[in-house]
């Protein structure tokens, strides 16, 4: 019966793939035939670090997971590391270049960070955000050791978030981020205001910098206590236990389908609370931008890289409103040994083991990337 209701609900949604492309006109790729002639691969091992704040919540563990399944067929051996703060992460460069390292991906990179790297002849890169510091960004483009960032589009998320509390009815919100100095958080705070400010009727009653993740649910229970009509609140980032401790508050306040929710980052929890309806949005999907940000790494150590400059990777986030789109999500995207793109189809774009392939050509597979895309490719 399982088997039969998964069966129906794909059916249904590749149906409204069918019906939205059609009404659009827009042209997705449809089992995109990989048409060039694999080269000798070298079968060397090249060493390349990556900086995580861990591998045990979803986000983390999805980066490992997927690192661990191409490793083989581009033949890297990935160095993972742990840190969260700017300390931690430049004594993990500094590891990770007497590990041997050829490049190196951290959150957030510093001056420091790269004079380590060029001294030693290590490239580097940025993954989640773009650097914001201008002053930072003009000394990296100088470097020949420095590859580039990926990210998201984190401006349309937090419209996103905004638009969809709104359509389901929240007029007086609560909008919560990370404390102010995270790229990522500052866009999608910035995509909550401009958002509502298109509606007159929609009103930010209490705004929200948390340091620690667990704070989010003492931030909702103060704008319910100083604003009872508070009916929807958004969330810049749900890792980590933050739409937890907001769902314990929304429980024991009985303001559960009261307010609605939504946040940034897929959890361990999300299926349960999208399929209760304690959840009405959540954006996520964001763990191959850090795979594909490797594999310009890779281009650049085996001197094949056809980039001009620095690296500027920019996708879009996935969005889910229902338990539906959760449950297509789950078997295409997140699923155990499931990935939006196949080590053949990165093959395909990456200069190392497709002499064809040109920088453009990942940077057009990334831009197309959406719930519909990998659907069509991989149904």
């Amino acid at each position: 019966m399982r088997r039969i209701k998964r069966c129906v609900v794909i059916f249904m949604f590749l149906f409204v793939c069918w019906l939205t492309i059609c009404c659009r006109r827009i042209t997705i790729p449809i089992n995109e035939k990989v048409n060039y002639i694999p080269q000798e691969e070298t079968t060397e091992t090249i060493k390349i670090g990556f900086c995580c704040w861990n591998y045990t919540d979803y986000l983390g563990a999805s980066y490992k997971k997927y690192f661990d399944y191409i490793a083989g067929a581009f033949h890297i051996e990935f160095q993972l590391m742990t840190g969260d703060s700017i300390s931690e992460q430049e004594k993990n460069v500094e590891e990770l270049i007497d590990r041997g390292c050829q490049g190196i991906l951290v959150l957030k990179v510093t001056s420091r960070m790269l004079d380590k790297c060029e001294s030693a002849g290590v490239y580097l890169a940025q993954y989640g955000s773009e650097p914001s510091d201008l002053e930072l960004k003009e000394y990296l483009d100088k470097s020949s050791y420095w590859v580039g960032y990926s990210t998201m589009d984190n401006y349309e998320c937090g419209m996103k978030m905004m638009e969809a509390i709104y359509n389901k009815g929240a007029r007086n919100v609560v909008i919560c981020a990370q404390e102010t100095g995270s790229y990522d958080q500052n866009e999608r705070w910035a995509g909550f205001i401009d958002e509502a400010i298109k509606h007159d009727n929609l009103h930010i009653l209490a705004r929200y910098r948390i340091s620690e993740s667990d704070q989010y649910g003492a931030a909702l229970q103060k704008a319910i206590d100083v604003y009872p009509s508070v009916d929807g609140i958004l969330i810049a980032s749900g890792k980590n236990g933050a739409i937890d401790s907001v769902m314990e508050v929304l429980t024991e306040t009985k303001k559960v389908s009261k307010i609605k929710v939504a946040c940034a980052d897929v959890t361990e929890n999300t299926e349960e609370y999208l399929a209760s309806g304690m959840l009405d949005f959540v954006a996520g999907g964001q763990y191959p931008e850090a795979v594909l940000l490797t594999l310009c790494v890779l281009d650049k150590i085996n001197g094949v890289s056809t980039a001009v400059g620095a690296v500027k990777l920019e996708g879009k986030m996935i969005y889910l409103q229902s338990i539906m789109d959760y449950m297509v999500y789950r078997d295409f995207i997140e699923n155990e040994d499931v990935f939006p793109y196949s080590a053949e189809e990165l093959k395909h774009v990456t200069t190392t083991s497709n002499p064809d392939a040109t920088y453009q050509d990942l940077w057009d597979l990334w831009n197309r990337y959406s719930l519909e895309d990998v659907v069509m490719r991989h149904r």
